[in-house]
């Protein structure tokens, strides 16, 4: 049965690398022109899986963002909890469109420790921005020495958007009654990682290669080991277990003492 109760504190060392991912969840992600008929966002999440298992990191954040921001996962150290998050994430979460990502980098950039280990923000999006305020986030990322990775999904050909993530939903359409198409910005993505100092991957497959970014956040200066200490409910299954112990040799003595008295 493993009873628990109390606390006691264990301590245990991880690698020295704090990652956030910052994730495009603006209707435009919906949008299936990945291959296998996948949406950008489905690609996301596997992308991002493959992140949490691969990459060196001891602690994992994630925020996503549309129109506006939204903190969805602190810091934590518990990569089966990121990974639970990352698979229900939809674009139905927000309901304020666009694509604010000078906003998401900001809110970023205050998720980490204070800590003095490696701190990386992935960002994901297909690099439709409306909002501008990308060179203040940078500014902010260089102060706080945080490295930029971004994995730029979709096609340049394109594809419909639908209305939500909900099938047969249709598709959104401009003033005109014309339905709108997402295409992946390219250039953004390449003058996002280039003006952050930072590294790039543009994909449309389903399942994105990312061996380059997860190279660079396996870097060298990422070997550091941070020490962490976590309180845990102190496991009492001793007690039962003696106490069952002692009740097994007093049976053992009353049967012995029966079979010797029906002897005697």
């Amino acid at each position: 049965m493993q009873p628990a109760f109390g606390n006691k504190k264990i301590t245990a060392q991880t690698n020295g690398v704090e990652l956030v991912f910052a994730m495009d969840i603006s209707s435009s992600m919906d949008a299936k022109d990945m291959s296998n008929d996948v949406s950008r966002i489905e690609a996301a999440k596997k992308a991002m899986v493959q992140f949490v298992n691969q990459a060196p990191a001891g602690k994992v954040g994630l925020l996503v963002f549309a129109g506006s921001v939204y903190p969805q996962l602190p810091l934590t150290a518990d990569k089966v909890a990121a990974k639970m998050y990352i698979e229900e994430l939809s674009t139905d979460i927000m309901s304020n469109q666009g694509t604010n990502i000078g906003l998401a980098l900001n809110e970023a950039s205050i998720f980490f420790s204070e800590e003095k280990v490696k701190k990386v923000v992935v960002l994901i999006t297909d690099g439709e921005d409306h909002e501008g305020g990308l060179k203040s986030a940078y500014s902010v990322l260089k102060e706080n020495n945080i490295e930029l990775l971004v994995l730029g999904l979709g096609s340049k050909k394109g594809a419909l958007v639908p209305k939500s993530s909900e099938p047969n939903s249709g598709y959104l359409k401009d003033d005109l009654g014309r339905s709108v198409i997402s295409k992946l910005n390219e250039g953004m993505i390449k003058n996002i990682a280039r003006d952050s100092e930072g590294s790039y991957i543009i994909s449309s497959d389903a399942f994105p290669n990312i061996s380059k970014l997860l190279t660079e956040i396996n870097s060298s200066d990422t070997t550091n080991e941070v020490d962490l200490e976590f309180e845990v409910k102190e496991n009492r299954y001793q007690w039962p277990l003696a106490m069952a112990l002692v009740c097994l040799l007093i049976l053992f003595i009353w049967e012995t003492l029966k079979i010797r008295k029906k002897f005697a």
